[in-house]
C-alpha cells in the first residue's frame, strides 16, 4: 500500500547511507517519546499499540525499536498525501529540515488505525463516542480522587484499554465518529523502512524552499544540492 510519512532529514540520510531505518526515538534527547519518563500516558498508549502489532503477527525487531508512523489517508481519501502548504506542516518544518516520504509497504507488514480515535489512547481516555466517554468517567469518579500521574486501578484500567480496540476497527470508528468511509483519516504503523520502498522524497522546512531529493535507493555519496520545487 502507498503510505506517507514526515521524518527528519537525518532519516533520509540514514536510508541513503545504510538502506534501512528502524525508529529508536528514545536514543535522542529531543524525542517526544522521552516523555515516557514524565508522563505514563504515552508509555501506556505506545505499549498497547506495540502489543497489538505483535498480536497481528508483526514481530518487533528489537525492544528498542518503536513503530514507524505514516498516513494512508492524511485528511481523507481525496487528500491522502500531506499538503506541505498547510500551516501545521509549515510549523513542523520550523523545528528543522524535514522530509515527506512516499513509500510502498507490503500490506501484511502494516497495522492501520483511526487517527481521530488514537488521541483517546494518547490522553489515557476511553475510545468511543462522547456518550461512551462520559459514562466511563461517571463510573470511575466513584473511586474518588485519582493521582493524575497514575493509571486507573483495576478493573477500570483494563476496561479502558478494551475500549481502544475501536482504534483498530476502522468501520466501527467511522460509525462512532459519524463520518463516511471517504472522509476517514487513517494512519499506519510498521516496524522498518528500506531505501527501495521509498518512491518519492521531498525536503521542506528550516526556512528553505522545498526540494525533491534523489530516491535513497539510488543516491550515492554525500548529499549535494537538489532541484527546487515550485510553490
Amino acid at each position: 500500500m502507498k503510505l506517507y510519512s514526515v521524518q527528519p532529514l537525518a532519516v533520509y540520510d540514514l536510508l541513503c547511507r545504510e538502506g534501512l531505518f528502524h525508529s529508536r526515538p528514545q536514543n535522542y534527547p529531543d524525542s517526544a517519546l522521552n516523555l515516557f519518563n514524565d508522563d505514563f500516558k504515552f508509555a501506556v498508549a505506545y505499549q498497547w499499540l506495540i502489543e497489538r502489532m505483535i498480536e497481528r503477527g508483526l514481530a518487533r525487531p528489537h525492544p528498542e525499536v518503536f513503530p514507524v508512523w505514516a498516513y494512508l489517508y492524511w485528511i481523507n481519501r481525496a487528500k491522502p498525501k500531506p499538503d506541505l502548504r498547510y500551516t501545521a506542516l509549515k510549523r513542523w518544518g520550523k523545528s528543522g529540515r524535514q522530509v515527506l516520504l512516499t513509500m510502498i509497504i507490503p500490506d501484511d507488514r502494516v497495522l492501520l488505525s483511526d487517527y481521530d480515535q488514537w488521541f483517546s489512547c494518547l490522553c489515557y481516555g476511553p475510545a468511543g463516542s462522547v456518550r461512551d466517554m462520559e459514562a466511563f468517567w461517571r463510573r470511575s469518579e466513584k473511586l474518588g480522587p485519582r493521582p493524575y500521574d497514575q493509571p486507573y486501578p483495576e478493573p477500570f484500567h483494563q476496561e479502558l484499554l478494551d475500549t481502544w480496540r475501536l482504534v483498530l476497527d476502522l468501520a466501527a470508528a467511522r460509525k462512532k465518529n459519524r463520518i463516511s468511509k471517504a472522509n476517514q483519516c487513517i494512519q499506519a504503523t510498521f516496524w522498518e523502512l528500506t531505501a527501495d520502498q521509498v518512491t518519492e522524497a521531498v525536503a521542506f522546512g528550516d526556512g528553505r524552499p522545498r526540494e525533491r531529493l534523489p530516491l535513497p535507493g539510488r543516491r550515492k555519496g554525500p548529499r549535494r544540492g537538489y532541484p527546487r520545487l515550485d510553490g
